[in-house]
């Protein structure tokens, strides 16, 4: 998938202090998009036995320089 190496994915370890979750600490780790394209986890990427890649065409893409 494209967001693998866009800026803009993150992740939120188990109980970290950015994982919190109205109130509580959420119990499991997670990626995100910084732009809010998808919350948690991944998008469904499967449809069928043909993957697809939703934000092939991502306007907020910007490749990770690291």
């Amino acid at each position: 998938m494209k967001c693998d190496t866009c800026t803009h994915k993150g992740y939120h370890p188990a109980g970290s202090f950015y994982s919190v979750a109205e109130g509580g600490d959420d119990p499991y780790s997670y990626d995100f998009c910084g732009e809010g394209h998808w919350a948690y986890g991944y998008p469904e990427e499967e449809n069928g036995k043909d993957e697809i890649d939703l934000w092939k065409d991502c306007q907020d893409y910007k490749e990770k320089t690291e």
